[in-house]
């Protein structure tokens, strides 16, 4: 028993000095228990499931030790660089400045990633990529900038990856709903929509777009404009005859003919 006690004994000190040595590691030994945890966390919720899928869960702790923590270790010392400080105003910078650069590129690299690792075709995680990722970073922006600001003011550098990745947790349990859901099937408060407005000939749909279990399109529809006060908020109707209007991001192009 003294024995078997030196031994643990001994693997802890040396594990100790390794974490101490290189800090990514505490990140990926947080992000392997957690990130599986969180996709077993929206399995239970998902009511479309019929069985456990462990198989996606050590994807998602394979994907989250290997890729996403060790790129977050690196993004979160570039951007201490950038910003240096902890005062209350640079922690916030940085909170926005990591949403506004980093986060579409994490979610991104999530998307495609997980499609790939599951096999699916490169077409196929591009274009699920692209169907989510701006819904995914609208639900980001409201939340990461506070707790980003948090972590960057109240946690030691080295222990920053593995203080967020506790936040992260929750924002796993999202993510893989988004990533599991097909983008037909996403509330329709989550759905992007492309608005093209043209100021000659008014306001139409650039592409077609699916909104709930209708199909609008430019040969098909005409696209009007109600409260269009900011584009983030612009209500959509496919047509006159349409009473139901559509709430979502929207995305706006704008031609201006001469």
């Amino acid at each position: 028993m003294p024995a078997t006690l030196s031994v643990l004994t001994s693997v802890v000190k040396s594990c100790c000095k390794v974490v101490d040595r290189y800090p990514v590691t505490r990140g990926m030994a947080t992000y392997l228990v957690l990130w599986p945890t969180g996709n077993l966390v929206q399995q239970a919720m998902d009511g479309t499931r019929e069985e456990w899928d462990f198989q996606e869960a050590g994807r998602y702790g394979l994907y989250g030790a290997f890729i996403t923590a060790p790129l977050l270790h690196t993004w979160l010392k570039v951007l201490t660089r950038l910003i240096p400080g902890s005062a209350f105003t640079q922690a916030l910078a940085k909170g926005y400045v990591d949403q506004l650069v980093f986060a579409p590129v994490n979610i991104s690299q999530f998307f495609l990633g997980m499609a790939l690792l599951e096999g699916r075709p490169p077409e196929e995680a591009l274009n699920e990529c692209q169907q989510k990722l701006l819904p995914t970073w609208m639900i980001s922006l409201s939340i990461w900038p506070i707790l980003q600001t948090l972590n960057f003011s109240l946690v030691p550098e080295k222990n920053r990856v593995m203080a967020i990745s506790c936040g992260s947790f929750l924002w796993l349990v999202f993510l893989s709903y988004m990533h599991h859901t097909r983008a037909q099937d996403l509330p329709q408060g989550l759905l992007s929509r492309q608005v093209h407005y043209d100021y000659k000939h008014g306001s139409s749909e650039s592409s077609c777009v699916r909104l709930g279990s209708v199909d609008f399109s430019t040969s098909d529809t005409q696209q009007g404009w109600k409260k269009a006060m900011l584009p983030m908020t612009a209500l959509c109707c496919g047509s006159e005859d349409d009473s139901e209007e559509q709430q979502g991001p929207v995305v706006v192009v704008v031609t201006k003919h001469s």
